[in-house]
């Protein structure tokens, strides 16, 4: 209630500074820009405060639109300057694209703001970018090379009866997935209470012993069972055609695991790493985000922007296709493919127009210079994910992160089927997420350990900086090899557990059994797989218990070199 307030105070002073400038708008517009860096940057300083600015909307009787790729502006203009006349809607137009191009500035150069008044600095800008038409009119040039294309604006959103649609859909194909699945695992629980499709849910606890579980009761209700085929009944992308499953598959193995993403992880998930720009020798803290590449040769690369060493992963498809040049999707298209058609299994209901390679980009709307056109078979929606020229990126602020040339030598070597790397997830790693929630990287969850061994891997973790020891290791933490999996060599490395958690998710839930080569020294790991669409090359760099990622067998990535 005490932030609100201050905020409240704020908002006042804002208003008084606002209804002064207006009245001298034609002759001060320094004032102008003032009072449009100001809002910015009370608006940043509110929008963290839960709630507190829908609470002011609805009171102020503000209604607004969610963009789909851009923050909306309009409500925190109207809220401010107090514009609620439909006569007001150009100029409120106007401030809040000038809002959009300060908010782009602001967030791209954060090392400008740091040491100096941010409202004096952003006043400047303006002024020295050419005023409030030459800032819109760059943003308007930002949002076109980032690919927010009217085209897609444009686009009607599924009604929440398609949405509806959607979720039952996916849900009946889960439904389906769970009655084929095959399994060794049975056990007799008694007798049980089931529905017509005999599904049922078991409540258990595990005693400490082994896998032991103890019963504790079971439910046929049908919103429970809904619940639990969400939660484990994974979806095969075998059916897409090669290049949207490609670009699935390559995300999928590089992003936040769906029961982390409930939990409220993302925003915890990619961490925060520092840039320094050789231009002005100044170094600035920015967020890593994964950027997917589609090379000239089809292959795919993922790995993070801003970061010496990552996660980085390699696919070759086996359906071989080229392009001009290498090309890279657009943030915003990941983030939609990541959260929704991924951990929401959504993807299975997309199918592409092109089978194999992407379409050519209409440059005449777009920056853009090739794209995937999609449409969703239920609600009948069409999409195009777009992909760009690596000519318009800044190579001295944009570090990607890739394996180095030249030959690795591996300590140790575990070759399997997938049921040992699923027994390895499933011990170590689908219970942590669970226990750690959104707390991914606290002190203690920065890293694990893998100690390798001919009695098996043993996964250590819960750091204690004050023992200077894994806390939880042992027998008990102990993964044996048996028939699925053999060793060659021995070895020890630290790993962050967000770089691998996915990775093995994946090969736990995979429908097909594959043949799985782990290997590893003390600064990297290495996972390769093949399966229908092609071969999986995942690298992962061994960190501290700190969390610093070895950087020894990265170095950045160079487009069409």
């Amino acid at each position: 209630m005490k932030k609100q307030g201050q905020l409240n105070d704020k908002l006042a002073d804002l208003r008084s500074d606002v209804a002064e400038q207006t009245k001298v708008y034609e002759s001060s517009k320094i004032l102008l820009y003032r009072n449009l860096a100001k809002s910015y940057l009370w608006w940043r300083e509110a929008q963290s405060e839960l709630g507190y600015l829908d609470t002011l909307y609805k009171e102020e009787n503000i209604k607004y639109r969610i963009q789909l790729n851009r923050q909306n502006f309009n409500p925190v203009i109207r809220l401010i300057f107090k514009m609620q006349n439909s006569l007001h809607a150009v100029q409120i137009s106007n401030w809040a694209s000038a809002l959009n191009a300060i908010d782009d500035e602001y967030i791209n150069n954060p090392h400008i703001y740091k040491n100096r008044d941010a409202v004096d600095a952003l006043v400047d800008w303006i002024r020295d970018s050419g005023g409030l038409a030459s800032i819109c009119g760059k943003t308007a040039e930002k949002i076109e090379a980032y690919g927010y294309d009217k085209e897609i604006k444009s686009k009607k959103r599924p009604s929440k009866k398609q949405n509806e649609r959607e979720k039952l859909t996916v849900l009946g194909l889960r439904r389906r997935a769970a009655a084929e699945i095959e399994t060794n695992t049975k056990f007799d629980v008694g007798p049980v209470g089931t529905g017509d499709d005999n599904f049922v849910v078991l409540l258990a606890k595990a005693t400490g012993v082994g896998s032991e579980l103890k019963l504790i009761g079971t439910t046929a209700q049908e919103h429970i069972i809904d619940a639990a085929l969400n939660q484990t009944a994974a979806l095969d992308l075998a059916n897409l055609k090669p290049t949207f499953r490609a670009l699935c598959e390559a995300i999928k193995l590089n992003t936040i695991p769906a029961a982390l993403q409930l939990y409220g992880a993302r925003k915890n998930f990619y961490q925060k790493t520092t840039l320094a720009i050789e231009k002005d020798e100044e170094k600035y803290t920015v967020t890593e985000n994964s950027r997917v590449v589609v090379r000239s040769d089809g292959t795919l690369l993922v790995s993070k922007m801003h970061s010496r060493a990552s996660l980085t992963t390699y696919i070759t498809p086996k359906a071989k296709f080229t392009l001009a040049e290498d090309v890279w999707l657009r943030g915003s298209d990941r983030f939609w493919l990541e959260t929704e058609l991924i951990n929401e299994s959504a993807a299975v209901l997309y199918t592409s127009t092109e089978n194999i390679g992407l379409a050519q980009a209409d440059r005449r709307k777009v920056k853009a210079v090739n794209q995937l056109n999609l449409k969703n078979t239920v609600t009948k929606q069409e999409r195009s994910i777009y992909f760009y020229s690596f000519d318009g990126v800044d190579d001295r602020t944009s570090n990607q992160p890739c394996i180095a040339s030249g030959k690795i030598d591996y300590d140790w070597s575990v070759q399997g089927n997938s049921a040992f790397f699923a027994r390895l997830y499933h011990q170590h790693f689908a219970g942590w997420q669970h226990r750690v929630k959104h707390r991914v990287h606290t002190p203690n969850n920065k890293a694990v350990a893998f100690d390798v061994s001919e009695k098996g891997i043993a996964c250590e973790k819960k750091w204690s900086k004050e023992e200077n020891v894994f806390t939880q290791s042992g027998h008990r933490y102990l993964s044996p090899f048996g028939t699925d999996a053999k060793l060659t060599g021995s070895g020890r490395i630290l790993l962050a557990p967000t770089d691998i958690i996915q990775t093995l998710n994946v090969l736990a839930n995979s429908p097909a059994q594959m043949h799985v080569q782990m290997r590893a020294n003390s600064h990297l790991l290495n996972i390769e797989f093949e399966n229908s669409l092609g071969k999986y090359s995942v690298f992962i760099p061994s960190c501290t218990t700190s969390g610093k990622r070895d950087a020894r067998y990265f170095t950045k990535f160079t487009p069409n070199d």
